[in-house]
């Protein structure tokens, strides 16, 4: 049961960080 709790809280991180990335590279192509 943590293992999969913690296995959902990485991957809500890692889509935070790809969303985070996206919005830089918005910027910066600005």
């Amino acid at each position: 049961m943590i293992l999969i709790l913690i296995q959902s809280m990485i991957h809500l991180i890692l889509l935070f960080i790809l969303f985070l990335m996206m919005i830089v590279i918005q910027f910066l192509s600005l």
